[in-house]
């Protein structure tokens, strides 16, 4: 099955990212949220890129979003149940 969901990436200290990952459904939030954490700042963009399929211009403005305000999100992620166990989320 395919849910709609978010992904907010958190910055932490040096060059640490925490993701956390929620499903939508009837008006709120459904499940608890899951986390993952990437050890640097490479591990993150080749996740971006590869596993997630980011285009160059949304990867550039969710990094630099993390750079100025140590916080991203991106709304309206479609997934697949699939997806989201080979993703760990």
């Amino acid at each position: 099955m395919v849910r709609n969901g978010f992904l907010r990436f958190i910055r932490t200290k040096g060059e640490s990212y925490d993701l956390m990952s929620g499903l939508y459904g009837p008006a709120r939030i459904r499940g608890p949220m899951r986390q993952r954490r990437f050890y640097s700042r490479e591990e993150l963009v080749d996740f971006l890129t590869r596993k997630v399929g980011l285009t160059c211009d949304v990867q550039k403005d969710l990094l630099d979003q993390l750079d100025s305000k140590r916080t991203s999100s991106l709304s309206e992620v479609w997934i697949s149940d699939e997806q989201r166990s080979v993703l760990g989320l």
